[in-house]
């Protein structure tokens, strides 16, 4: 289903990113930082009340910062190999942290033992470059109170999503954790989780691996949908946006739409737009950025983002000021200097006389021109022959010529393939308007079949007929040649000596 006002939404949202405040990482000062003992933070969650952030680190350190003290409260570490993907319970005591051990494992805040973890969910045969959760609260029947059911998402380089129960995780069981394995059919490199209006389906997931696009029933283990974007290179960042657009001025009717973002290593940004209902995505537009992408951020609004890139730079875009309040207000009145500035885009008043132009045809190609322009070179020379005008057949040929594939279009050609070429040759030879071209392409069909001389008795007969045709011409020019002498000798007047260079 097309929205009517996606044209509004898509200047919207082309504002925000190619508004005039642009900024790179090297002209913006940090507000504070944590420290991460000396090793490379790979990535970073803040808590839900932006008190706490957890950093992964290439050493295998799940640290926990206090980002007002600029402090490190705890560090977790079950091993040295990389974290890649952390993410906040909604209780704030739980942190879900994976890598490249390809185990995701939960972490308790309060915990005292920081080398064992509160649960270790197994089963990804590869690196885990993305975790997800679905925490909704539920009514229990028995006791009535508010319960949460909590779903843990993770996506690995061996090509599969898998869903894992985190509910009750103070238990310790990890047997049964596992409720559905996803298979995307390419590494996986981002995952979220978005509301849905549908009632048989109680969230939709999205993951993205390659240059494709899925959209799954995490409970069921259903792909709704497969969405090839227009990426070249590998996707690195999915990320859910809301955008915030205004119908009409005068009334200012707010509306917000849910658009989903994608970026990857080929530095291209595209804007799709998903239906919550039946989960249909529809792509809006692109843009580009100089550098590849490795990670995207955006504020809660939609009105800022920030691209992270492989040189180490990070481009902020955020949406320009509203123009609402400088439009004008009054028409100008004829004549004047704002008149005349208006624009292209000013509808005609009443009264006004209209010039418009008349639309050309689009002039419609042969058949043999059109294959030119795919380089179908040796299509086009068998199609201009088929018509039998000399004209258009030394056009296409002098066209071939000037193209270069002239040599494509003679080449691998059999008996039959190659007697409408020599026939035509034969035919035109001798007319003194196409001898030039035709002695040059006879030439040319020599240095070709010479190898396979003897061997085809097909191809040594056209190339006999086509001897015996010059040959016929060569006596006739010889003939002309010996007459235009005779005649001169009797033009001389008598008396006259007889140059060295006439002709006798």
């Amino acid at each position: 289903a097309k929205n009517d006002n996606d044209d509004d939404n898509k200047d919207s949202m082309m504002t925000s990113l190619f508004g005039e405040h642009e900024q790179v990482s090297n002209n913006v000062e940090p507000d504070r930082q944590v420290q991460t003992g000396g090793h490379l933070g790979l990535c970073a969650a803040f808590r839900n009340d932006g008190r706490l952030i957890a950093v992964g680190t290439d050493a295998g350190e799940t640290r926990v910062c206090d980002v007002t003290m600029r402090s490190t409260l705890t560090t977790f570490s079950a091993n040295r190999f990389s974290v890649r993907a952390v993410e906040w319970f909604r209780n704030g005591q739980y942190i879900l942290a994976a890598g490249d051990d390809a185990v995701a494992r939960v972490w308790n805040l309060s915990s005292t033992n920081k080398e064992k973890p509160l649960l270790s969910l197994e089963g990804h045969g590869d690196v885990i470059r993305c975790v997800a959760l679905w925490q909704q609260k539920q009514s229990s029947a028995s006791s009535g109170s508010q319960e949460w059911s909590q779903l843990a998402i993770t996506g690995s380089y061996d090509h599969t999503i898998r869903v894992w129960n985190v509910q009750n995780v103070e238990k310790h069981m990890e047997e049964g954790r596992c409720l559905a394995v996803l298979m995307h059919g390419a590494p996986v490199e981002a995952v979220c989780l978005l509301k849905s209006e549908n009632p048989d389906v109680p969230m939709w997931l999205l993951s993205v691996g390659g240059t494709t696009i899925k959209v799954w029933n995490p409970l069921s283990g259903q792909c709704i949908s497969t969405v090839s974007t227009f990426h070249r290179k590998t996707i690195t960042s999915l990320v859910p946006v809301l955008r915030t657009n205004y119908e009409e001025d005068d009334i200012r009717f707010k509306k917000v739409s849910l658009r989903i973002l994608t970026a990857g290593l080929d530095g291209v940004v595209q804007f799709h737009s998903f239906d919550a209902k039946t989960a249909f995505m529809r792509h809006l537009y692109s843009t580009k950025l100089n550098d590849s992408i490795t990670s995207v951020a955006t504020d809660t609004t939609g009105d800022r983002f920030a691209f992270g890139t492989v040189s180490g730079e990070v481009f902020f875009r955020m949406k320009g000021p509203s123009i609402v309040s400088k439009k004008r207000t009054n028409e100008p009145h004829a004549g004047t200097y704002s008149f005349f500035q208006r624009g292209m885009n000013e509808a005609p008043s009443a009264g006004d006389y209209t010039v418009t132009t008349q639309k050309k045809k689009k002039r419609k190609l042969s058949k043999h021109d059109r294959a030119i322009k795919e380089f179908r070179y040796s299509e086009a020379l068998d199609l201009v022959l088929a018509t039998k005008q000399p004209k258009v057949i030394m056009g296409v040929l002098e066209e071939l010529s000037k193209r270069k594939g002239l040599t494509h279009a003679l080449s691998n050609r059999d008996e039959n393939s190659l007697d409408p070429i020599v026939n035509f040759i034969i035919r035109n030879i001798r007319k003194p308007h196409f001898t030039s071209t035709l002695i040059g392409i006879s030439h040319k069909l020599i240095d070709i079949y010479e190898v396979v001389a003897g061997n085809s008795p097909g191809i040594d007969d056209h190339f006999r007929r086509l001897r015996r045709q010059i040959n016929i011409e060569c006596q006739g020019q010889k003939g002309l040649m010996v007459l235009v002498g005779q005649i001169e000798t009797f033009m001389i007047p008598a008396g006259e000596p007889i140059d060295d260079d006439t002709p006798a």
